[in-house]
């Protein structure tokens, strides 16, 4: 299996929620990843034949992630 990372965007919103849905109990909707996305929140995806299949966020505060 072949796996590409990518910077997400909000086009990547909506499978990045159904990740979260199947992995926490409280998950982010799709709604406030987008409103990270254009913050200060760094979002990659994972994918593998054009499916996310994993992701990672990360925020910048002051050089630390």
């Amino acid at each position: 299996m072949e796996i590409e990372i990518l910077r997400a965007t909000e086009n990547d919103a909506y499978d990045i929620s159904l990740l979260e849905t199947e992995c926490f109990s409280v998950p982010w909707t799709k709604e406030n990843i987008i409103e990270s996305i254009n913050s200060s929140t760094v979002f990659y995806v994972a994918k593998s034949d054009n499916k996310t299949v994993g992701y990672l966020g990360m925020q910048n505060a002051m050089g630390d992630g």
